[in-house]
């Protein structure tokens, strides 16, 4: 459980690698997540690639596991799924966040959403009741 899934490509084309960065160190301050996995199709550069997986591993790397792969395997089970709508992508996953090409800046939104599932399965449940029934 608690493991993430998002598209690098789009969070290296829109710069948002430190935002995402960020706000990923942030919710595994209050959540604890296990690992978060970068995926993408090869159209970046290699050497930026590499320069982002050392920036995450800099900045989160300590207690997160980080896995960096290229093109995302269908039968690789993830937690929670962040995915461009227009991108064919078939995953096994428990929940996802769904954002439009034209929004790539919501992919920060999608983590917080993600702290909001987590949060509420991994809260305190509340205590069942059992009424005992008597039959006369």
């Amino acid at each position: 459980m608690n493991q993430i899934r998002l598209y690098l490509d789009d969070i290296l084309n829109a710069r948002l690698d430190e935002d995402v960065l960020t706000t990923i160190y942030n919710v595994s301050k209050k959540i604890p997540i296990k690992q978060v996995i970068f995926w993408h199709n090869g159209e970046e550069d290699q050497i930026q690639i590499n320069h982002f997986e050392e920036m995450a591993r800099d900045q989160i790397g300590e207690h997160i596991r980080i896995s960096i792969t290229k093109k995302t395997p269908a039968h690789e089970f993830a937690w929670f799924d962040i995915i461009r709508e227009d991108l064919e992508h078939k995953s096994q996953n428990r929940f996802s966040y769904v954002y439009s090409k034209d929004r790539v800046s919501s992919v920060v939104l999608g983590i917080h959403n993600f702290l909001k599932i987590a949060t509420f399965i991994e809260g305190s449940k509340g205590k069942k009741i059992y009424y005992k029934k008597e039959y006369k």
